[in-house]
């Protein structure tokens, strides 16, 4: 989070559309069932053929779907917490010993993340334990009740300007191209974005949602989001191997080492910096500085494009952990996923001093 003046630059989360701790009703998307070579070892990345089961609790009704549902403490997977299925393996052990033809591989990735590795189909894998039984999960994007995104707070308000995320790739011919920030791409975090449950869509912005919603093609199933609500990030920038300083020595003693950190709470501050210095020169120049710069960001939009590198590539459909069926892509002009793009200094600063 970054602050100047009247504005307040808040990161827009760094686990995709699904936010901190997904449910697990979004489903994984099987191409990308470990995102990391890490979490796929000694599978190959897209090899499994299920990734995730429905556990139904056939006492009390309730439902989990696991084990992505497993990093929700709060939510539908708190039941599973009975007996010996107290932790992710001895679930596993009991789905593995009872389809014992499906070589069956369970693996945890740096961030706790469980990764489940079938060579049978869901459809073919079943358990019973107890009162708990397993069977194949079918995602329904219609039903409103489970929710598969998760506006982050407070990014998701109409009163901060919101920030993403984006990191540089290397073309084959040695040049390089800026795409959203995700797992799928190297990156150690996947950038948010998405709508807001509660915060109506300020009159500034609604220009721009309207234009994405009629046009864009690669958008989610409109069940799954509120056109009439706030839209996040407002801008985004580059979120990824940022070089810091750290300690090698005890009690943060000498010698320090440098190494690199991804996430929207680097992309935030950095845009922040820059907006202190269009301050800095409307100051000098005797002019008011910036306040809430929202209304001014997409006015500025509409007025000078130019002010704004737009992002085409990429999307925000993994967590830290999963790659899921449904988020959001980029898309020409403002989207749920970069905004209204990368800003440019340049342009913004010829703006600012020429019309304020």
């Amino acid at each position: 989070m970054g602050v100047m003046g009247a504005s307040i630059f808040v990161s827009d989360g760094d686990d995709g559309a699904s936010s901190v701790t997904p449910p697990g009703w979004n489903p994984i998307d099987m191409e990308w069932w470990c995102p990391g070579e890490y979490e796929c070892y000694p599978h190959e990345r897209g090899s499994s053929k299920c990734g995730e089961v429905l556990l139904r609790n056939t006492t009390s009704g309730d439902t989990c779907v696991w084990p992505v549902g497993q990093d929700n403490q709060d939510g539908p997977c708190t039941w599973l917490y009975l007996g010996d299925f107290y932790q992710p393996a001895d679930i596993f052990k009991a789905i593995k010993d009872q389809n014992p033809n499906c070589n069956m591989d369970l693996s945890y990735d740096g961030d706790y993340g469980v990764h489940m590795y079938s060579e049978c189909t869901c459809d073919k894998i079943s358990m019973t334990h107890e009162d708990v039984v397993s069977e194949a999960y079918k995602a329904d994007s219609t039903d409103s009740s489970k929710r598969m995104f998760w506006a982050d707070f407070p990014t998701s308000s109409a009163y901060v300007t919101s920030v993403g995320a984006t990191q540089f790739i290397a073309s084959s011919d040695g040049s390089f191209k800026e795409v959203v920030a995700s797992i799928k791409t190297g990156a150690i975090i996947t950038t948010g974005g998405g709508f807001s449950s509660i915060n109506d869509a300020p009159a500034w912005q609604k220009s721009q949602l309207n234009s994405w919603n009629n046009f864009a093609t690669n958008k989610p199933p409109s069940g799954l989001y509120d056109i009439t609500k706030r839209g996040y990030p407002d801008v985004t920038m580059n979120g990824h191997n940022y070089q810091v300083a750290y300690s090698k020595g005890k009690n943060g003693a000498c010698p320090c080492d440098i190494g690199g950190v991804d996430g929207t709470s680097a992309s935030s501050p950095a845009f922040a910096g820059m907006v202190s210095l269009l301050n800095g020169h409307l100051l000098s120049n005797g002019q008011k500085q910036l306040g809430f710069v929202n209304p001014l960001l997409y006015k500025m939009y509409a007025e000078r494009p130019a002010a704004f590198n737009d992002v085409t590539e990429g999307d925000n459909k993994c967590s830290r952990n999963y790659c899921f069926e449904y988020g959001y892509e980029a898309w020409t002009g403002w989207d749920p996923v970069t905004g209204l793009g990368i800003p440019n200094y340049k342009e913004m600063l010829q703006y600012v001093m020429n019309n304020l």
